[in-house]
């Protein structure tokens, strides 16, 4: 019998955890082999808040909703909505790539098109919620299910205006005046770049919604999103103490645990006797272990006050579980106590510290360093890389607002 996910009104976050996990399952290069997603997704969520690692452009923060309205304008009912919503989703695909919409504008659905599994509608329905563009408190379904309701209590409203007031939850989209509208002819001529007034709006919606974010104190730097990194921003001693802070425990924690993603590739490629595969795992962590190497003191400086890490207010609201912490905190003292990393691979505390945990996140009966089944399996799609907490969607975001900001008003468009 084939494996398949369910679920039954879950909460939203829940929800959007299950879909990026399935996403990335698909993806073999940026699977969570070690366990270690919580660290991950817990400084991504509070550095860039409303961006997952699906996205690809802002302008879908506003291509979403402007499509949501029309069809809540049209009436279109609870039973009819997931239908028509695919088709206007389908619409603003093709509409785009005949607007000229390229390969590298990260459009999605270009190649899966009518059969794409994710539409932008759920994609960006968090990020939405999360920027309050989204006023609708519930996960997509619950919202589908409740237009009959609604269009039923707006007429009423429109018969008794006395009757709506304090019910808050009947507003499902941000009723800002200042919200852009959608081009004339939407979707037709849609493309991804933000008009000036698509650009002030979403940093209007970040800066009140998102204030003291990472991804709020970089809409005024330009210059921020070329950077390869976090850590590596032309600007970083202009940030708030308190971001920098954060930043220096998310980069000590990626440059830790990139070690150990490198050498749970080079442990199942070695179990499987794959000399190639290792052959190229050998020197990316020599590479690993000579910039770790350069700047020791620090790093031991960092490793020795870990309390503060594991206090980070990035994980108030996603708590790292015990055994997590445990694994994490073995690792980075097997790095203290063996010194230095070179040829970790022949290390054998380290490389018993991460098939252990395998084990201990998979089982036997999944985990590929205790069960030759699974190695026969594996697709090793790639060496992995270190962990950029969302950087790379974050960037491009930022860029697209930037760009957006320093565009000229559409003349018919333009504020007094």
């Amino acid at each position: 019998m084939a494996s398949r996910f369910a679920w039954i009104d879950i909460d939203e976050a829940s929800r959007r955890t299950m879909l990026d996990f399935i996403d990335k399952f698909r993806d073999q290069g940026t699977l969570d082999e070690l366990g270690i997603g919580t660290i991950r997704d817990a400084f991504a969520d509070y550095f860039f808040p409303g961006t997952t690692t699906v996205q690809t452009r802002a302008r879908y923060f506003l291509f979403v909703p402007w499509i949501f309205r029309r069809l809540e304008e049209k009436r279109t009912p609870s039973a009819e909505m997931s239908r028509r919503l695919k088709d206007a989703e389908f619409a603003l695909l093709e509409a785009m790539r005949e607007a000229g919409v390229g390969e590298g504008e990260r459009l999605i659905g270009r190649q899966s098109g009518f059969n794409l599994q994710r539409w932008p509608s759920n994609i960006y329905w968090a990020g939405l919620g999360t920027w309050g563009i989204r006023k609708f408190p519930g996960s997509q379904e619950a919202y589908h299910r409740s237009l009959d309701a609604f269009y039923r209590h707006s007429r009423n409203v429109a018969a008794d205006p006395e009757a709506g007031l304090g019910d808050a939850r009947r507003v499902n989209w941000d009723p800002d005046p200042h919200f852009p509208k959608a081009p004339d002819g939407f979707p037709k001529g849609a493309t991804m770049q933000l008009r000036k007034e698509d650009a002030e709006y979403l940093r209007f919606k970040i800066r009140t919604t998102c204030p003291n974010s990472f991804l709020s104190e970089l809409l005024a730097d330009s210059s921020a999103v070329d950077a390869e990194s976090i850590w590596m921003l032309p600007k970083l001693a202009d940030l708030p103490s308190a971001l920098r802070v954060q930043i220096g425990h998310a980069r000590w924690f990626a440059h830790a645990i990139h070690g150990g993603n490198l050498l749970y590739y080079w442990s199942v490629a070695h179990a499987d006797k794959q000399t190639a595969l290792t052959d190229q795992a050998e020197p990316a962590l020599a590479k690993w272990a000579s910039a770790l190497g350069s700047e020791w003191s620090v790093f031991l400086e960092w490793a020795a006050a870990r309390k503060i890490f594991w206090d980070s207010p990035a994980f108030l609201e996603s708590r790292v579980p015990n055994r997590t912490q445990r694994f994490v905190d073995d690792w980075i003292d097997d790095l203290v106590k063996q010194g230095t990393p070179k040829e970790i691979w022949r290390r054998e505390s380290a490389l018993r510290l991460v098939k252990d945990r395998e084990f201990q996140t998979k089982g036997s009966a999944r985990a590929r360093l205790w069960n030759a089944e699974q190695r026969r399996r594996w697709d090793p799609s790639g060496i992995p890389t270190m962990l950029d907490y969302r950087w790379g969607i974050a960037s491009w975001i930022l860029d697209d607002i930037q760009q957006g900001l320093r565009a000229e008003p559409a003349p018919d468009l333009a504020r007094p």
